[in-house]
């Protein structure tokens, strides 16, 4: 691809993040299976069509798959938020590193357990904000890395 091919593939990066974002925000409210399950089943396939359009579609993409289960733990106690942050951020390591992108795996798993650590100890006003950048950055630099 052309790099001005690739500047205008740039915002579609953000579209798996979005989605999930959203559906995790909404699931915060009242409908827990949006966040649990629909979530993550639009962020791991909106992230595969985008693989598929930007050709870069092989076996290594199934790494994300390690991403279905992880994405469904609950998030409520601190313990729990532990495992989740540790789990996601085993998770971006793994992908980083099965995808050839070992720097942005690492950048992964710093940003999916600080969040979960920085919130552990300040909460922003209101639970919207806290699951929005939660959310925001458990995921969002997965889609960059293929």
């Amino acid at each position: 691809m052309s790099e001005w091919l690739l500047v205008l593939v740039v915002p579609f990066r953000f579209v798996p993040t979005v989605l999930f974002t959203i559906c995790y925000c909404v699931g915060g409210r009242s409908q827990k299976w949006v966040r649990r399950y629909v979530g993550p089943a639009l962020f791991l396939s909106s992230c595969a069509i985008l693989a598929q359009v930007l050709g870069s579609v092989s076996w290594k993409i199934l790494v994300l798959c390690i991403y279905a289960p992880l994405l469904t733990l609950p998030y409520s106690k601190n313990y729990e938020r532990g495992i989740y942050a540790s789990a996601l951020a085993a998770a971006g390591l793994i992908s980083g590193i099965c995808l050839g992108h070992w720097q942005l795996g690492i950048l992964q798993a710093y940003m999916a357990a600080g969040a979960t650590a920085f919130f552990l100890l300040d909460h922003p006003e209101t639970a919207v904000s806290e699951e929005a950048l939660i959310s925001l950055m458990s995921v969002c630099v997965i889609p960059f890395m293929f």
